[in-house]
Order: C-alpha cells, then structure tokens, then sequence
C-alpha cells in the first residue's frame, strides 16, 4: 500500500492491498473487457468510467483521446478517487516492474483531430482540458508514465474573468499523485 513514514508520505509501493486491475490496449481484440491485455478495453473512458476506488488501470503505449471520435471539446479524462492510471506498458507486461514509460510513450492528447502542427497552429478544435482531477483524495489518485499534451484552454468569455474552459489545458484541479 502506501508507504506512510514520515520521510516518503504519499509515496505508493505496489502489493499492499487487494487492487482490482483493468487493462487499457488501443490495438486490443474483442471482447474487450478489459480483464487482460488479449481482450483490453480500446477506449480509456470506458475503463475510467467502470473504475471504482483501489482500481489500477494498466495503459499500453499510443495516443488516448477523450472525445471518443465525436470532437466535444469539453470532453475530458476524467479521473476518480482512488484510482490509479499507470502507463509506459508495451502491452504483454504481467508485472508493474516491467514496464518503461520511456519506450513505451503513452499519450494522453486533447488534439482531437490529430492535425495539430507547429506554434500552435490548428489546435482551435482541441480539447479545453485533456485531463481533470478535481475534488479527488491526491494521496489515493495515481497518474504515472503519462505524456499530457495537446490542450487548449480557450473558452469563451472576457480573458479577466474566471471560466474553467480557460484554465487548465493539460491538466484541470490537481487533487492527485503525479508521477515520471
């Protein structure tokens, strides 16, 4: 579980309790329950929607969009308390030991369309937030081995004012453990 001395507060070493896992695989098979990497969920929202407290979701390397091909720009991955999304896995690991976040880029983008391209041209389209982690426990919410990009926290309104589409184009709140 997590390691509660007072030198590594918040730090997480892996095996202490009972975690449920679920895996997440872009290429993945059907079924796709998500209950290995053979029959991995495609879509890292369905498994972040079906996630509950004390659930690892394993990722394997590529590009995870949130807008599920519809081009909502307010949508987001949304993460939940207690949960802990892991990337960097090729997508055959059977151990968290094994993975390398450094090969194994795994991509978190708000560039809906994919057409994103130098000084920030062509990203009017994207995401306002590519991930949100509001009001969640930050000792018990995991992000780790993730690459964040592609958001643009552009929303309507007076530059002076306070409007969350305007804040937070990676990232949205904080509530969590962010790990690389």
């Amino acid at each position: 579980g997590w390691v509660n001395e007072p030198w590594q507060v918040g730090l997480y070493a892996p095996g202490g309790e009972h975690v449920t896992r679920m895996y997440v695989r872009a290429e993945a098979s059907p079924p796709n329950d998500g209950r290995g990497w053979a029959t991995a969920f495609r879509d890292l929202q369905e498994a972040l929607s079906l996630a509950q407290p004390n659930t690892e979701i394993w990722v394997a390397a590529g590009t995870y969009r949130p807008d599920r091909g519809t081009g909502a720009r307010e949508a987001s991955f949304r993460l939940k308390n207690g949960v802990r999304l892991l990337g960097g896995f090729a997508g055959t690991e059977i151990g968290l030991d094994q993975r390398d976040p450094n090969r194994y880029e795994t991509i978190l983008t708000g560039d809906l369309k994919g057409d994103d391209g130098p000084n920030f041209t062509n990203c009017d389209d994207n995401s306002y937030h590519v991930l949100c982690a509001e009001r969640l426990d930050p000792a018990n919410t995991v992000l780790d081995g993730f690459v964040i990009t592609g958001g643009n926290a552009n929303g309507p309104g007076p530059e002076l004012t306070y409007n969350r589409d305007r804040c937070g184009a990676g990232l949205l709140g904080g509530d969590l453990t962010l790990i690389r």
